[in-house]
């Protein structure tokens, strides 16, 4: 008997089977057209929001399913363990033999606004707790999360006006702590810098001549160096200090020399009037320095019978000088 079910069943059957080869062959096409974007030898470091076994080493289907998730923006799949991670930003390729890596080329799936919404809702977020962790603020809590996945959830379970109360809750709060920070971080480099002031101040009193950048005595110079460096550097700089003044201390008891005081007067005598006599270049260099301090370390550092010879050298110097500037003046007269 003739039957209409049958006649119908008979007609649509190749159009079933024609529209489940379309389906399979967009797959295909999408697979294929997502893995010819696939770098080999590359890895896409951080912004994983999800990550999954897959099993192989194709990562054709990683990049499938990033192309199929509207939150996804790149992927990396390591091919040893078969795992595939997708990303929220579109992150820089790096080379590593270990994975292959790629960029969405498209959106295959359209994404719903509220998709959309939460994925920056998320990226802001996570952006946010990296200056809180920076800022060592100490904020915790839901507002604060580490995990993209979790600010992603969060912002699907929430109002649009509930999440930019989160945003401006998070907004605020930085901006409360950068403030504390910096006023904190401005007391701290005065009182460097006040401190390293009052050591410089030791160093030259006691003639320790101990030089150089980390013994100004302005005490703009120690707060600049203050604002640019880590904690661990400060005290560091500070031991630095303290260690070689106490051991210039404890080389005269911390009193003067009165020997090396008599060598300083005259030293300085030396230099004075090697710039009266205009001897010229020279005459320069750490033996004729007009620095007290220099000289009193010198002396110091040398044995008596040292220092009076490089007192009795800078003395026949200083005639030799004498002696020529009288004969250029002798000269002139003809």
């Amino acid at each position: 008997m003739f039957s209409y079910a049958g006649s119908s069943a008979l007609r649509l059957a190749p159009v079933r089977r024609n529209l489940g080869l379309a389906i399979i062959a967009a797959g295909i096409w999408l697979g294929a057209a997502l893995a010819a974007h696939a770098q080999d030898g590359t890895s896409r470091l951080g912004a994983d929001y999800d990550i999954f076994a897959m099993g192989g080493n194709d990562p054709s289907q990683c990049a499938q399913a990033c192309g199929e998730d509207p939150r996804c923006k790149a992927w990396s799949f390591i091919k040893a363990i078969g795992q595939c991670r997708l990303k929220h930003t579109p992150v820089q390729a790096v080379a590593n033999g270990c994975c292959a890596s790629g960029l969405k080329p498209g959106a295959p799936k359209p994404a719903r606004p509220e998709e959309v919404a939460c994925a920056d809702y998320a990226v802001e977020a996570l952006s946010q707790n990296d200056d809180n962790i920076a800022n060592q603020c100490g904020y915790s809590g839901v507002l604060w999360p580490a995990v993209f996945g979790d600010a992603y959830g969060r912002c699907l379970d929430t109002s649009p006006k509930r999440r930019q109360v989160d945003r401006d809750e998070r907004a605020r709060s930085i901006a409360e702590c950068r403030t504390v920070v910096t006023q904190s971080n401005d007391l701290a480099c005065d009182h460097f810098a006040r401190l390293s002031v009052e050591e410089m101040k030791t160093n030259r009193q006691n003639k320790c001549g101990l030089r150089g950048a980390g013994w100004s005595e302005l005490a703009s110079d120690h707060a600049t160096y203050c604002r640019d460096v880590s904690r661990t550097e400060l005290s560091d700089a500070v031991l630095v200090r303290e260690e070689a003044l106490r051991e210039c201390l404890g080389r005269a008891d911390g009193s003067s020399d009165k020997a090396c005081d008599v060598y300083v007067q005259k030293s300085l005598a030396q230099v004075v009037r090697a710039q009266q006599l205009r001897c010229g270049r020279a005459f320069a260099g750490p033996t004729w320095t007009p620095d007290d301090a220099q000289h009193y370390a010198f002396c110091k550092a040398q044995a008596p019978r040292q220092r009076d010879a490089i007192l009795r050298d800078r003395t026949s110097a200083l005639e030799k000088c004498e002696q020529d500037r009288k004969r250029f003046r002798f000269i002139l007269k003809f």
